[in-house]
């Protein structure tokens, strides 16, 4: 089942991104008035900041009106969200006591909710959520429990590695290596990634971690470096009244001109000294934030992180560097143009992509929920439901197994629709989504899903088309356990599931009757 909105939830910024089925891509949307726009080459992005702060009777702000209320930095107010799901710390606000599992679920839910609303998603319409590729079964169960409790009944996972080659249009095969190289406003997360392409499924995903190393190191880290660089032009003592009462502007200055600077030459950061009347101000050149990174070996940290990564993938699995197919450089950090310039220097310009850093995970899982794959075949088996006369009973069948190449240029499957009661005129056509999965019976992961048990596995399907089935009809009345109708199944470009359909005059003699119609999106 299709969809088009899907969620990069992040430890320092949360996008969200929504399929454009017209132009055939997907874009980052924004959500008011959650979101800021955060500017990236000639366009800004909008990302949703991963806080929450919490009022004395319990209500709260989040994302962009945590920043615009001046409370970023408050005791009441929660960061890192997407680490502390299963965080035990609280803290007391008014009379309540607040969670750190309960602030990151608050967050969440109050993101999800806004965008069901603002771009009328169904309940039952697929959302996609991208986790870490080495994500625990119990961080996807929190995301899908949370998902349910905002309304929300069809949820699938993408890992990141995935969505990024989705989203930078890259066509991977099986064991493919790759560089994920995660950037983000706390950490530095490098990940040595094999793609895995026939052993996924909906919870285990694509790709195989060979080694991983993370630093406490990013983009907040800058900023703190370009604020102390600040106070030392203007020979302002760190520990002094006067700079605890600058703190949060100056950084909030800084990040914007660390942000700026990126694809500037130069940046300004001004702010008025509320004590003195003063306006203090300093013009940083991009070699003002070079040396600062130089100063605090950043750049020297950022390689012995990736060697690292990859020491741990060569010494467990025997990678080797000049095997691996590309780099995907993700996070805002990632922008950073000598930042860019080192890795192209480690691994060569033709392997290091870096193309929408901000939003790229997040884009790659909305089209990822809108049915593009990294595939050339079929994802899954696919059943019709027809009635078994003998057993006067439903049964699934399939039309098409999985590895099913497209475009066919014949049909995929035939199959004959006898008629199951006297003078039968009217057929109705469900097609069900069938994947093996590694998940209980009874498991509320994806509500709309029938699990059974067959031949030791477990097998989930779910109906494509059962809020809009097609009909199917004939104009003369059939007799019982006679044929009725002769339906081609075939697969186009676009990976629809196409049918053509034949008309019995006699048992024997059938004619056109309808061709091309299109019934479901495959995966």
């Amino acid at each position: 089942m299709a969809g088009r909105l899907a969620i990069d939830f992040g430890n320092a910024n949360t996008v969200i991104a929504l399929w454009d089925d017209q132009a055939q891509q997907a874009k980052p949307v924004k959500l008011e008035p959650f979101s800021r726009m955060h500017p990236w080459q000639d366009e800004q992005i909008p990302i949703i900041p991963s806080l929450i702060h919490y009022k004395p009777d319990g209500s709260y702000l989040v994302g962009n009106e945590v920043l615009q209320a001046n409370l970023a930095v408050h005791e009441h107010t929660f960061v890192a969200l997407k680490t502390s799901f299963d965080a035990v710390h609280t803290v007391k606000i008014g009379d309540i006591k607040v969670s750190a599992q309960k602030a990151a679920e608050d967050f969440l839910r109050a993101v999800l909710r806004k965008a069901i609303k603002v771009f009328a998603i169904r309940p039952d319409e697929q959302v996609v959520l991208a986790v870490p590729v080495d994500a625990f079964e119990k961080y996807s169960k929190w995301l899908s429990d949370v998902a349910a409790k905002s309304g929300l009944r069809n949820i699938r996972f993408i890992d990141e590695p995935a969505a990024a080659a989705l989203s930078f249009g890259k066509t991977v095969k099986q064991n493919d290596d790759y560089l994920i190289f995660d950037f983000g406003a706390g950490s530095l997360d490098v990940a040595v990634v094999r793609f895995k392409l026939e052993e996924r499924s909906v919870r285990v995903g694509h790709c195989k971690v060979l080694g991983k190393k993370s630093m406490q190191l990013g983009g907040n880290n800058i900023d703190q470096w370009l604020t102390r660089q600040f106070f030392d032009h203007h020979q302002i003592d760190p520990a002094s009244d006067q700079a605890r009462s600058l703190l949060w502007l100056l950084t909030n200055e800084c990040r914007a001109a660390k942000e700026k600077l990126s694809f500037a030459d130069s940046a300004d950061i001004a702010v008025t000294d509320y004590q003195t009347g003063k306006a203090l101000t300093l013009q940083l050149k991009q070699q003002s934030l070079i040396d600062a990174l130089e100063e605090h070996e950043f750049f020297l940290k950022v390689d012995r992180t990736i060697r690292a990564a990859e020491h741990v993938a060569q010494f467990d699995h025997g990678y080797k560097r000049d095997k691996l197919s590309g780099i995907f450089m993700v996070g805002g950090t990632s922008i950073i143009p000598e930042l860019q310039k080192q890795l192209r220097r480690t691994f060569g310009k033709e392997r290091v992509q870096l193309s929408r850093p901000l939003d790229s995970i997040a884009a790659g899982a909305a089209a990822f929920a809108a049915g593009v794959t990294l595939y050339d075949h079929i994802q899954h088996d696919y059943a019709i439901e027809v009635m078994n006369l003998q057993k006067q009973k439903a049964q699934m069948k399939v039309i098409i197994q999985r590895g099913e190449k497209y475009p066919s240029q014949q049909a995929v499957a035939i199959e004959i629709l006898k008629a199951a009661t006297y003078g039968q005129t009217k057929f109705q056509l469900l097609i069900y989504e069938i994947s093996k999965e590694e998940i209980e019976p009874g498991s509320e992961f994806i509500d709309l899903a029938q699990v059974v048990h067959k031949d030791d596995q477990v097998l989930r399907y779910v109906c494509l088309n059962k809020n809009h089935p097609t009909l199917l009809e004939t104009q003369r009345p059939i007799m019982y356990s006679h044929p009725a109708l002769q339906i081609d199944f075939r697969i186009d470009e676009n990976k629809h599931l196409v049918i053509d359909t034949y008309k019995f005059e006699t048992d024997e003699i059938k004619v056109s009757q309808m061709k091309g119609v299109v019934v479901v999106k495959l995966s």
